[in-house]
């Protein structure tokens, strides 16, 4: 070590109140500035090292600050039971409404409609930003427009699409529909409305809100697995079809039904007439299966069985808004059973009694008509007919 390294390690280590100066012997230093560093060298890189190495460690750190009293969150607004139920119903509905979009377009995607494809996946994306298949699929039918993968994978990513969608529309209960629903905005509306009241309710009570939800339906030879789905989006109840009802997929139809504003009651009153079939309220859900007198799954007479909503022709029925002079006509018959009297009596009587199988009857303010396409058609103009004063 050089003395003039040895004299900064010295100088170092004294106190600085006792440690004596070169200048004065013994004597206290006086307060001064701190001695200028040698300007840089050879010499004096050694001292440099040695203060360096010698330098007081850091202060110790203060304590961290005590963490704010933390600030309430607002509670959200509670929703009511009821109130949560009809947007559920709403959500359920938007779902169903853009699943039969991806149905279509993933039809167009098979038959090689790209352009069509890329429309329908955008549609769904407009609403839904984050659904999955909707991005998956619109990147697909892009990918072929500009000059696509390979015919094997293709088939492939085309074929997985189907998959998806044929294992949703076989879904039963509302609450796997929602989880399978590829979209985490959707999952989030979703499980607030289901914690809001919408699940785990009680048989009673599963009762009474089937005996309150309002409906409205209008078609025409549709299977009835799809009008269970509409059923259950609308009322926001699930609908669980008998396996063997299920496992006949597109044989089982409701040929034709027109509704608006009806209780849920009423139209699983009317469709399960068609085909003799039952339905039933058991461990939280609505159950639809063949009844004791109903034929073979899957096999329909040769005629056509169709619903008319006759409210506002029938005096005992609910009344309902309309405009015009039919809403200062008096309702021209005194029940449904008079209606269906009526009919058989006016519209192709013979057919009544020679066609096998041709019925008329009421169930509350529907009239259910089984009868040739012919006799049907000649049913819908007379009743129209009635409501017209003629």
């Amino acid at each position: 070590m050089t003395a003039l390294g040895a004299w900064a390690l010295w100088r170092s280590a004294s106190p600085p109140a006792t440690r004596p100066s070169l200048l004065t012997n013994d004597a206290p230093e006086s307060p001064r500035a701190p001695d200028p560093l040698p300007p840089p060298s050879l010499a004096t890189a050694p001292l440099r090292a040695e203060a360096t190495s010698r330098a007081p460690p850091p202060p110790a750190p203060h304590a961290p600050p005590a963490a704010p009293e933390p600030i309430p969150a607002m509670a959200a607004a509670p929703v009511d039971p009821e109130e949560a139920h009809r947007r559920l119903a709403s959500l359920l509905q938007e779902q169903l409404r853009q699943e039969t979009v991806l149905a279509a377009a993933i039809g167009d995607l098979e038959a090689r409609r790209w352009s069509e494809a890329l429309e329908g996946a955008q549609r769904v994306l407009r609403e839904t930003p984050d659904h999955a298949r909707a991005v998956e699929l619109a990147a697909l039918a892009r990918q072929v427009l500009d000059g696509g993968p390979s015919a094997d994978e293709l088939t492939i990513r085309v074929g997985a699409l189907r998959g998806w969608l044929t294992d949703l529309q076989r879904t039963a209960s509302i609450e796997d529909l929602l989880l399978k629903w590829p979209s985490v905005a959707f999952w989030e509306r979703a499980m607030n409305l289901r914690a809001d009241g919408t699940r785990a309710l009680d048989e009673p009570a599963v009762r009474a809100r089937v005996s309150k939800a309002i409906v409205t339906l209008a078609l025409d030879d549709v299977p009835l697995e799809r009008v269970v789905r509409e059923l259950q989006a609308q009322a926001a109840i699930d609908i669980t079809l008998d396996p063997r009802l299920r496992a006949a997929g597109a044989a089982v139809t409701v040929r034709h039904l027109d509704m608006h504003e009806r209780t849920l009651v009423a139209a699983l009153d009317a469709i399960t007439a068609d085909g003799g079939w039952q339905w039933t309220v058991d461990h939280g859900s609505i159950v639809v299966t063949p009844g004791p007198a109903s034929g073979p799954i899957g096999t329909r007479p040769a005629l056509q069985r169709w619903y008319y909503d006759v409210r506002d022709l029938v005096a005992s029925a609910t009344p309902v808004e309309t405009s015009g002079e039919a809403s200062r006509a008096s309702p021209r018959f005194a029940s449904v059973a008079a209606l269906a009297d009526a009919v058989r009596g006016t519209v192709d009587p013979a057919s009544w009694r020679t066609v096998e199988g041709a019925s008329v009857d009421g169930v509350i303010s529907v009239l259910v008509v089984q009868a040739t396409a012919g006799v049907q058609r000649a049913v819908a103009a007379w009743l129209e007919g009635q409501r017209a004063g003629k």
